[in-house]
This record gives structure tokens, C-alpha cells and sequence, in this order.
């Protein structure tokens, strides 16, 4: 994973305290721990000082947390209930998986888009 550098100044910081926290990143400047976790016996504690500049640290922590992850990519879903919404500035075809092992694909045409599936229908009801 590449390097998270600042996009400016940042003061005061969170940081971690606790000794029995693995670290995985630290501040540049301060070399305090800036990002961490915590495995305990019923949960897992994530510390983040600041946000991720790289997707993919969210997916790793979502994956190790057992969440459903509808898309791998730079997008934004909303589940509840029966319906989906999908965010995403990216055209072409969508997959999801549903929880009984079948998939619903639809098509993203132009982008930026909002599309809000019925998951129960296997519909596309708002575009």
C-alpha cells in the first residue's frame, strides 16, 4: 500500500496510546501512531487519526469486519431493508451479490449516476 500523505497542515492529531495496539502507520512528522488495531475477544478496534486518502484501507477493514462489499471500487452503497442505492462516477455494468448466492447486474449508461435497486423485484426502480 502506498504511502498516505496529508493534503495540508493537520494540528491537533488523534493518535494511539495504547501500548497493545499493532500499529500500521505512523505521522510523519511526529512519528506518533496515526493508525492501528486492536484485536479483542469479542471485536476488533480500528484507529484511524485521520481520514484515508486510499480506498482500499476501508476494504481491508470492512473485509476483516465480515461486511458485505457490493463494490471494490471508488463508490458509495447504501443498503437497507430490500433496496440498494449506488453511487458511482463510473459507466459500465454493476454486479451485486445478493445474499442467497445469486447476483443482480445492471448498467450504468452515463456517470456520474444514482441508482436505487429493489433487491426483492431484481429491478433497477429509480435511474
Amino acid at each position: 500500500m502506498p504511502p498516505q500523505a496529508a493534503k495540508g497542515p493537520y494540528d491537533p492529531v488523534f493518535y494511539v496510546r495504547d501500548k497493545a495496539v499493532k500499529v500500521f502507520g505512523r505521522y510523519a512528522d511526529n512519528r506518533l501512531p496515526a493508525f492501528g488495531r486492536k484485536d479483542l475477544d469479542d471485536y476488533t478496534s480500528w484507529y484511524l487519526g485521520v481520514p484515508p486518502t486510499d480506498h482500499r484501507i476501508f476494504l481491508h477493514i470492512l473485509e476483516r469486519a465480515g461486511a458485505r462489499i457490493y463494490s471494490r471500487e471508488k463508490e458509495i452503497v447504501y443498503a437497507g431493508g430490500d433496496y440498494l442505492m449506488w453511487h458511482t462516477t463510473v459507466p459500465g455494468v454493476k454486479s451485486v451479490p445478493l445474499e442467497d448466492g445469486r447476483s443482480f447486474t445492471f448498467e450504468v449508461k452515463e456517470a456520474p449516476a444514482t441508482v436505487v435497486l429493489d433487491l426483492v423485484l431484481g429491478e433497477v426502480i429509480l435511474e
